[in-house]
């Protein structure tokens, strides 16, 4: 969502249930909303302009390419750049390389070039993207081998992302960034800007 439509959120929220984390959301407003539906045990974690996570994916003016949801290259990323991966987000991405093709320039596919733009410009997210994608392709490899009526489409797209993601021209920036390395910490910790929600 966008920042500019967080009182229309809160206007539909709040009738079916979900109460606003006020504290949470006047330190955070600006970037995530938080609500919670304690009689459903239901959480609404709302990033407004980018996702936040473990690196930055700026979706403004790109809500207007996908009617109901983030393009597929954009959902796709905001799972691989998920250092502390769980099973729910490997298989997230397992279902996206398995049911959408790889595109370029078709944002109804996962764009390459929207992968490429992001990662060829960043090097954290470059490193971090790779890191999680090899993980994804062991993960991948070992659900095929117990389930072989797994589409092959998931590993040849694993491996296709993989090797573009090798082969993406790289900024000056990015190469500059390289030489660091992971001498200096390339990524945020997701709890430094998680929410739990109250008990009560």
């Amino acid at each position: 969502m966008y920042s500019r439509d967080a009182s229309a959120i809160a206007s539909v929220l709040e009738p079916l249930g979900y109460e606003p984390e006020e504290e949470f959301n006047a330190l955070h407003g600006q970037r995530r909303l938080f609500f919670v539906d304690r009689s459903r045990n239901r959480q609404a974690d709302i990033f407004l302009d980018r996702i936040e996570m473990c690196h930055k994916l700026d979706f403004k003016h790109r809500l207007e390419l996908s009617e109901e949801t983030l393009t597929p290259a954009d959902l796709l990323l905001s799972k691989l750049q998920v250092m502390e991966t769980n099973n729910k987000d490997y298989l997230d991405m397992v279902a996206l390389l398995g049911d959408i093709p790889l595109t370029e320039g078709d944002d109804r596919g996962i764009d390459l070039l929207r992968i490429r733009d992001v990662c060829g410009s960043d090097w954290g997210w470059w490193k971090t993207v790779s890191m999680v994608g090899e993980r994804t392709r062991q993960y991948a490899r070992e659900l095929c081998s117990h389930h072989p009526e797994l589409d092959a489409a998931v590993m040849q797209n694993i491996e296709t992302l993989l090797e573009d993601l090798d082969h993406t021209p790289k900024t000056r920036k990015w190469r500059l960034r390289a030489r660091i390395g992971e001498r200096v910490r390339w990524h945020e910790s997701p709890e430094d800007i998680g929410h739990e929600p109250d008990d009560g």
